[in-house]
């Protein structure tokens, strides 16, 4: 390729990630998008350059119809003539993240649990590939193709079939080089692979994870691997690992459903029962009173002496705890349907104490999926993912006896939007309530637009507190009296404190028209906090979408939301006369929690409405869409948008091809 940095006038070549004599890999920018990207190009001579042409324009139609996200997205294929033939290109989505391969020479030892969930993630993947007709064999499944994000998210890259055929990878086994055998099935190097030999190449790729040592340097009985002297795994997952690398194909996993089934068996958590709600309490008793002189009365008849029955033990429930158990998870934030792993310690122990997630600032009653702890003090479950929003993981201890007595609490949030961004409160914040009056006292005044609230409505906010060291809800007593309040019993440390005002409760929270706001402070024993609160109101937004009601495909995944022809435009209601609004639309990637990958418009308008040019979304990437307003230096508004999973600060949809 000689100093020549750009190709196609559009994509920037920086690093070289491998080559040989014809071809080469680098990471590149697409000075179009400014994103990062791979660019791998193969050199033919004039005799085979015809023919790569062709061949380049009908194969990459394989892999430009290929839409999952454990798949780097395809941009596009172009050739260029060269004094000697022509020079084939392909640009591909670049994956951040590492190999197997090159995280274990970086020092990681991968625990099984870590790699049954890799070994799902991917055999969802060709679960994909393989319903194709006629399936889409990868053919080169290998640790050194499969790129392991932050998230501990696989992704498959160097489609083999596809690559020879397209003329990246030459046939033959000194052509593929050892370590592409190694990790192939025997009927694949008779040149008769089937899906199967994907799953066999699988198998293969997760014992090197677990063992650091690739199959041809591995023990043999026979035709067969003999790894379990090098993995410390349990036996049923050992099971799964023999049977995906069976010699014989026709005794593999046939389909990656098949493989599937047996691996959610390995990861579900125990089915148990889950408590009954409480029903009331007196038809119950009145029930039994009349049973109770039924079976009196038919005894008085067969016998003539009546026999009182003894009156039934009341089974005795494990004491309350005199402190509360310690609760956590893997993490703070999460995204939309991403499972929670939860850890507990110090539960009393009954064989009924139980643990649930719930909505924040729901009644004690309220449950979703839950699990007894089976007696045990301390563990770890993992719940199903949740749709944006804040939630409580809750503790309870000895069902029936305990009922829905918390005893333990701790906060978690689900984002629509990035991680990063301001946290988001919860659906239905409730007034805090009872609360140690113990330690510093915080005074503050809640303003809008530099006046006391209430000058501007009779409506009392209500406030919710999340402990930013801790990660926890805390429940102060708040008093509030004319636009001042005071807040008694929070601990030290840093706080954030959702102040929210519902102007028409008819609708909801945070619906146009409402005031809130989030303010983080910090809590000191030696002084006395004084806040200054000041409230925005929820901007309505009228086009393209109008978030007065309920945003139909809020809740969508970035593929399904709702798509608009280019140009679009946002139309919103004033909130006063001489607000300034500030605009911002970002570009965002689905796959990494809706972070920004760039921004596209940042300005500042009095005007209620701006159009905007956009190009086409790519896979997995949608729009942001942002306001925010101030009158002068005042911070007087914000957008929110709402479906039926919860709140986002931002609008997100996306643009037709």
């Amino acid at each position: 390729m000689g100093k020549r940095l750009v190709v196609r006038d559009r994509y920037r070549l920086e690093d070289e990630l491998r080559a040989t004599d014809r071809s080469a890999v680098w990471k590149a920018v697409d000075l179009k998008t400014q994103r990062r990207c791979v660019v791998k190009s193969v050199c033919l001579d004039a005799a085979g350059s015809e023919a790569g042409a062709e061949s380049l324009a009908k194969e990459s139609g394989i892999l430009a119809n290929l839409n999952h996200p454990g798949i780097p997205c395809f941009v596009e294929s172009f050739a260029e003539k060269t004094q000697s033939g022509a020079t084939l290109y392909c640009v591909y989505e670049y994956v951040e993240g590492r190999s197997i391969v090159e995280q274990i020479e970086g020092g990681r030892h991968f625990k099984e649990l870590d790699v049954q969930q890799l070994t799902r993630d991917l055999a969802l993947i060709l679960k994909y590939l393989h319903g194709f007709s006629p399936p889409i064999i990868h053919s080169d499944i290998r640790p050194g193709h499969i790129i392991v994000d932050a998230q501990n998210r696989p992704h498959l890259i160097s489609f083999g079939a596809v690559k020879r055929r397209l003329g990246w990878e030459p046939e033959g086994a000194l052509a593929r080089g050892a370590e592409a055998l190694a990790y192939e099935p025997r009927e694949q190097s008779r040149g008769e692979a089937n899906v199967t030999s994907d799953i066999y190449a699988l198998g293969a790729s997760m014992l090197y994870a677990l063992s650091q040592v690739h199959p041809d340097e591995m023990p043999h009985d026979g035709e067969r691997l003999d790894f379990r002297r090098l993995v410390n795994v349990t036996g049923p997952f050992a099971e799964v690992l023999e049977r995906m690398v069976e010699p014989d194909w026709e005794k593999r996993y046939q389909s990656a459903g098949d493989l599937l089934r047996d691996l959610d068996r390995l990861l579900a958590p125990p089915q148990v029962r889950p408590p009954a709600r409480r029903r009331p309490l007196l038809p119950l008793v009145s029930l039994a009173v009349f049973v109770l002189i039924a079976i009196l009365v038919l005894l008085g008849i067969h016998r003539t002496q009546q026999v009182t029955p003894s009156p039934p033990v009341a089974r005795q429930p494990t004491p309350r705890p005199a402190s509360a158990p310690s609760l956590g998870t893997d993490k703070a934030v999460y995204a939309p349907n991403e499972p929670i792993v939860v850890t507990f310690s110090g539960m009393p122990g009954a064989a009924q104490d139980w643990l649930t997630i719930a909505p924040a600032g729901s009644s004690a009653q309220t449950y979703g999926q839950w699990f007894f702890t089976g007696g045990k003090a301390e563990g770890t479950l993992t719940f199903h993912g949740l749709a944006p929003g804040h939630y409580e993981v809750r503790a309870y201890y000895d069902w029936p006896g305990g009922g829905y007595d918390v005893i333990g609490r701790w906060a978690i949030t689900v984002e629509q939007s990035s991680p990063n961004s301001p946290p988001r409160q919860p659906n239905q914040p409730p007034r805090a309530t009872a609360g140690g009056a113990q330690g510093p006292v915080v005074r503050g005044r809640t303003l809008f637009n530099g006046t006391l609230l209430p000058d501007v409505t009779q409506v009392e906010p209500s406030f919710w507190f999340r402990n930013e060291e801790r990660n926890v809800v805390e429940t102060p007593v708040v008093r509030y009296s004319e636009g001042g309040f005071t807040i008694h019993g929070l601990p030290e440390g840093t706080m954030g404190m959702s102040v929210i005002v519902d102007k028409n409760p008819e609708n909801g929270y945070s619906y146009p028209g409402d005031l809130r706001t989030w303010e983080v402070f910090e809590v000191k024993q030696d002084r006395t906090e004084d806040l200054v609160v000041e409230l925005r109101e929820i901007i309505h937004l009228t086009l393209p979408q109008d978030n007065g009601s309920e945003i139909d495909g809020w809740d969508a995944d970035c593929m399904d939301k709702t798509a608009f022809a280019s140009p679009v435009t946002f139309a919103w209601e004033p909130l006063m006369y001489g607000a300034e609004y500030s605009v911002r639309v970002e570009v965002m990637n689905s796959l990494d929690h809706y972070n920004t990958i760039t921004t596209l418009v940042d300005k500042s308008t009095p005007d209620t409405s701006v159009t905007v040019d956009l190009p086409p979304s790519r896979t997995n990437e949608c729009y942001g869409f942002h306001i925010q307003a101030r009158n002068g230096r005042t911070p007087v508004g914000m957008l929110i948008t709402h479906g039926r999973g919860g709140y986002g600060w931002d609008y997100r949809f996306r643009v037709a091809r």
